[in-house]
């Protein structure tokens, strides 16, 4: 079974907020009730119906003083009473006095927990204001480090680029640098060829002409001669230059 989230701190302040007035409005009478606790309905006063012959004297008798009784009674003849009116006593009884003072003592508890939930609800108020501070302030930090995150990636991105030029360049270099010495290990390579092509020839041409010259002792040898005798060793420099051309 699923529970449903309780709400951000801010939609609990937002609560709050709004009950608060509402308790406040419901606990202002409170104070009132406790400077009328002492008083009583009018059903609890003691009161006489007055009888024919009753006078003042008499009720009297049979209630409290007299004056006490004519300042209760304001709107009755402080001179006569007639039959059938009600006389109100000042004075109320001890069971009704007990009930108003355990009311009041009640309205005084009520009152008292009352102000104790509020003062909770300030408290956690300040709590959740506290904390809507800090969620405020960790909201700024965040846009703030969002800034500085777009800032950072703009500034590293042409480096970025220049980066990826400089490696895409020290590859080409590379590359370039792998081909030449390849290349230049093949020149070496048919230089040295070349080199022992020619000294091939030229240890030739010596043989040709020390077979000439013992071939024909001290005599003077002809240019065709010497040409018939080279003529081998110039075919063969030609098949050398074939083949280092190819």
């Amino acid at each position: 079974m699923k529970h449903k989230p309780c709400g951000t701190p801010v939609q609990t302040l937002r609560r709050l907020v709004r009950i608060v007035p509402a308790l406040a409005i419901l606990l202002l009478p409170l104070p009132f009730a406790r400077a009328d606790a002492p008083g009583v309905a009018p059903s609890a006063i003691l009161t006489e119906k007055v009888r024919p012959g009753d006078s003042w004297a008499a009720v009297r008798n049979r209630m409290c003083p007299l004056s006490a009784l004519q300042h209760a009674n304001p709107g009755l003849d402080p001179q006569r009473l007639h039959p059938d009116e009600i006389v109100r006593s000042p004075y109320v009884r001890a069971s009704t006095f007990l009930q108003a003072h355990r009311a009041r003592e009640a309205s005084e508890a009520r009152l008292a927990e009352a102000r104790a939930r509020i003062a909770r609800i300030q408290r956690q108020a300040g709590t959740l204001r506290t904390l809507r501070r800090d969620l405020d302030r960790a909201r700024a930090a965040r846009a703030s480090l969002r800034m500085q995150t777009i800032v950072l990636l703009a500034l590293l991105a042409p480096i970025g680029g220049v980066l990826a030029v400089a490696l895409l360049a020290t590859r080409m270099a590379r590359r370039d640098l792998r081909a030449a010495k390849a290349h230049h290990q093949a020149f070496e390579s048919r230089y040295a060829n070349l080199r022992r092509s020619l000294q091939e020839i030229e240890v030739g041409l010596q043989r040709r002409l020390f077979d000439l010259l013992r071939v024909h002792g001290g005599k003077v040898v002809s240019e065709k001669e010497i040409e018939d005798a080279i003529k081998p060793v110039i075919h063969f420099a030609r098949e050398l230059k074939k083949k280092h051309a190819s």
